[in-house]
C-alpha cells in the first residue's frame, strides 16, 4: 500500500507540474513614480506604479488626496508595459494615471487591488511632496482577509484528512482485531464535503474582489489550478460513498484507498500552485513539488493521527490496542516531521527576505507562531511516546509480580488519549495559521532587504562591447535624478559613429533617449524609485554597426531620516536554502539509521536460552543415564 502511495503521488505530482506554470507570490508594489517621500521641484503630470505581478484593471482602484485631504481627480489606469514575460499573468506591470496640475504641498496615494495570476488582495499607500518636504510612509502590509483565511483553513483540513485516512486504515490493521476503521468515514466524507463548498466559496468570494473579472481566472491558469484542487476533493469524497465498492473484499478495498490517495495528491498539488509556490519570473517546478509534498507530510501528521483519534475515542478499544496503534503510529509522525522541517525550510526562502521581515510583518510574526506550534506538536508527541513506554514497562514489571499490584489499566491511556487530543488541536491551529499564510503578503519588499547604511554608488564603468562607459547619477535619491553619460570607443579609429543613447532603470520603465552635450557626453533625465542596489540598462547606437546594450550597477542613496535595520536586512535566502540542504542529508541519515536498525534488529517474540555445548571431559547437564552392566565371570 504504501508503494502504492509513493507512485501515485509521483505520478499526479510530474503530470499537474506539466500541465501548469507555477502561481508566484503576491503582487505588490516594487516601485513608483513618483517614489515614496519624494520630494519634487516640478509637479508630475502622471502616477507610475510597478508591481512585481501582472494585476486586475478593473479591480485598480487609485486614490489621491491633498494635504488638506481634498480627492484628486486621476485619469484611468492604463498598462505601460510587461517588463519580462509579456503577457504573462505573472510578468511584472507598469500601470500608469495621469496627474492633474497640482499644486505647491504633500499628497497622499493610496491603491487596492488584486493579482491576476491567484486573485490574491494588494494594497499601499505611498506620500510624495511638491516643494514639499514629506515624510516617507513606508512599506504596507497588506493583511490577510478574515473569510479568504478561514475558507482555506476548511480546505487544507480536508486535504489532510485525505492524505491521512489510508495510513489510519493500515495503522488499525496492523493494530490487529479489536477495532472497526469504518467509523471513520463519516469524519473523512463530512471533511471532504466541507472541503468542496469551501473551495467553491473561496472561487466565488476571489472573483467578487476582483470586480467580477472571470476572464482573468483562465487567462492566468486560476481555473485550471482550482479545477486540480477541487477535482481532487470530488474524487476523493467519492470514495467514501456508498455507491463506492466497500471495502469488503480486498480489491474493493485497495481501490477505495488509492482513488482517495489519487484524490489527494492532486488536490495537494492544486493547493500548492495556488499559493507561494514560487515567486518571482521564473516557473518554479521544484517549489511546486516542494510545497505539495509539505502539505502532504502535514495531512500524514495531523490528518492520520485526527482519525485515529476518531476511532479511539469512538470504539474504545483496550489499552493494549491504544498503545499498539499509537506506537505504530510513531514512525509516520517521524517521517512527516522530517519532511514538514525539510521543505519549510526550502519554501521560507522564498517568503522570508530578511530577519526584519521576520520580525516587523504580520506574515513574519505568522510565520514564527507556525513553527511554535509544530514544536508544541512534537513536544506532545514525545511526551506520549515516553508515556507509552513508562507504561509497558511498567505493565510488563506488574505482569512478573516483582513490583506489586498495578493501577487501574485504562487510566494511563486515558491520558495518552488527552495529549493526543490537545496534539490534534495544537495541529489544527497550525493548519489555521497555514490559511493565514496562504492568503497573506510575503515579506519581500525591498525595504526590508536593503540596510540604508550600504554605500551609495558615486560612478560607474563599464566596458559594453568595444565601448567605454562612465556613468554619473545626481542628486542619487529616489524622484527626479539626471544621469550623464560618457561613452568612448577602444578602437582607433573609431568604426562607427555614435547616433543615440538610451538609458532606462532596468524593471522600473520604459527608457528615454538621451540629449548629446559633446565631447562624447550625453544627458538624460531619470527617476530613481527604490532606494538600494539596482542596475541602469544602457543601449548604443552607431551607424552601421550592431546596437550595444549593457547593464551599469548602481547603489541609490536612501532619503535622509531612513529606519535604520532592527537586527539585520541581509537577505536570508542563501542561508535558508543552505539550512534546507543540511535538513535533507540529515534527514536521509536518519532514515537510513532506521531502515538498517530494523533490519538487523533481531525478531524474537520471546526470550530465548543459550545453550553451551558441553567440553571433553566434563559431566553433561542433568541426570546420567544409568550404564548397561556386564556380567564378570571368574577366571
Amino acid at each position: 500500500m504504501l508503494a502504492t502511495i509513493g507512485l501515485v503521488l509521483l505520478v499526479a505530482s510530474v503530470t499537474g507540474i506539466l500541465l501548469a506554470p507555477a502561481a508566484s507570490a503576491h503582487a505588490y508594489l516594487t516601485s513608483s513614480n513618483p517614489t515614496d517621500g519624494a520630494v519634487l521641484d516640478q509637479a508630475p503630470g502622471r502616477l507610475v506604479l510597478h508591481f512585481s505581478e501582472s494585476v486586475v484593471l478593473p479591480a485598480l482602484t487609485v486614490t489621491v488626496v491633498d494635504g488638506d485631504g481634498h480627492p484628486v481627480a486621476v485619469g484611468p489606469p492604463t498598462l505601460v508595459e510587461a517588463t519580462a514575460n509579456a503577457g504573462g499573468a505573472e510578468a511584472p506591470v507598469s500601470v500608469q494615471l495621469s496627474l492633474p496640475h497640482l499644486l505647491k504641498g504633500s499628497y497622499r496615494v493610496s491603491w487596492e487591488t488584486v493579482s491576476s495570476d491567484d486573485l490574491h488582495r494588494a494594497a499601499g499607500v505611498l506620500v510624495f511632496g511638491v516643494r514639499t518636504t514629506v515624510v516617507p510612509r513606508g512599506w504596507v502590509e497588506s493583511g490577510p482577509d478574515p473569510l479568504e483565511s478561514a475558507l482555506r483553513w476548511v480546505v487544507l483540513v480536508a486535504i489532510a484528512t485525505a492524505v491521512g485516512a489510508p495510513l489510519a486504515r493500515a495503522l488499525l490493521r496492523r493494530a490487529g482485531p479489536g477495532v472497526d476503521s469504518s467509523v471513520m468515514a463519516p469524519v473523512l466524507g463530512l471533511s471532504l464535503a466541507l472541503g468542496l463548498i469551501a473551495a467553491a466559496a473561496l472561487l466565488t468570494d476571489q472573483i467578487v474582489s476582483s470586480g467580477g473579472a472571470a476572464g482573468a481566472l483562465v487567462s492566468g491558469g486560476y481555473a485550471a489550478r482550482w479545477a486540480m484542487r477541487t477535482g481532487g476533493l470530488a474524487l476523493a469524497l467519492l470514495a467514501t460513498l456508498p455507491s463506492f465498492p466497500r471495502p469488503g473484499a480486498a480489491p474493493a478495498g485497495r481501490g477505495r484507498e488509492g482513488v482517495i490517495v489519487l484524490g489527494a495528491a492532486l488536490a495537494a498539488l492544486g493547493t500548492a500552485m495556488l499559493g507561494h509556490s514560487g515567486a518571482g519570473l521564473v516557473a518554479t517546478p521544484i517549489r511546486v513539488t516542494t510545497a505539495a509534498l509539505h502539505i502532504v507530510a502535514i495531512g500524514c501528521w495531523m490528518g492520520t493521527l485526527a482519525l485515529l483519534l476518531v476511532v479511539l475515542v469512538r470504539q474504545r478499544p483496550t489499552a493494549a490496542v491504544v498503545r499498539r496503534v499509537l506506537r505504530a503510529f510513531g514512525p509516520v509522525a517521524a517521517t512527516a516531521v522530517g519532511v514538514m522541517v525539510v521543505t519549510g525550510l526550502y519554501l521560507a526562502n522564498g517568503v522570508i527576505g530578511s530577519v526584519d521581515a521576520l520580525l516587523l510583518t504580520e506574515y513574519g510574526r505568522l510565520l514564527v507562531l507556525k513553527v511554535l506550534l509544530v514544536l508544541g506538536c512534537g513536544v506532545l508527541a514525545l511526551v506520549t511516546r515516553w508515556h507509552l513506554r513508562r507504561h509497558h514497562r511498567t505493565a510488563a514489571v506488574g505482569a512478573t509480580g516483582v513490583a506489586g499490584s498495578l493501577v487501574t489499566p485504562g487510566r494511563p491511556m486515558v491520558f495518552a488519549l488527552r495529549l493526543v487530543i490537545a496534539e490534534v488541536v495544537l495541529g489544527a491551529l497550525v493548519l489555521g495559521v497555514t490559511g493565514l499564510l496562504s492568503s497573506g503578503q510575503p515579506a519581500l519588499e525591498r525595504q526590508l532587504m536593503t540596510d540604508p547604511s550600504t554605500p551609495v554608488s558615486t560612478a560607474a564603468h563599464a566596458r559594453v562591447a568595444d565601448l567605454e562607459v562612465s556613468m554619473t547619477i545626481r542628486p542619487n535619491l529616489p524622484g527626479q535624478n539626471v544621469a550623464v553619460v560618457r561613452v568612448t570607443s577602444s578602437r582607433r579609429p573609431e568604426p562607427g559613429r555614435i547616433t543615440s543613447v538610451t538609458l532606462g532603470v532596468v524593471g522600473a520603465g520604459p527608457t528615454a533617449a538621451a540629449t548629446s552635450m559633446g565631447d562624447d557626453q550625453w544627458s538624460v533625465p531619470m527617476a530613481l524609485t527604490e532606494p538600494g542596489p539596482g542596475s541602469v540598462h544602457l543601449t548604443v547606437a552607431r551607424g552601421g554597426l550592431t546596437t550595444a546594450t549593457g547593464d551599469l550597477a548602481w547603489t541609490t542613496g536612501w532619503p535622509p531620516g531612513a529606519t535604520p535595520p532592527l537586527v539585520s536586512r541581509t537577505p536570508l535566502g542563501p542561508v535558508l536554502g543552505w539550512a534546507a540542504l543540511v535538513a535533507l542529508v540529515l534527514f536521509g541519515l536518519a532514515v537510513m539509521c532506521a531502515i538498517r536498525s530494523a533490519a538487523v534488529r533481531p525478531r524474537r517474540r520471546g526470550p530465548t536460552r543459550r545453550v553451551q555445548p558441553p567440553t571433553v571431559g566434563s559431566a553433561p547437564d542433568g541426570p546420567t543415564p544409568r550404564q548397561p552392566m556386564t556380567a564378570r565371570h571368574p577366571t
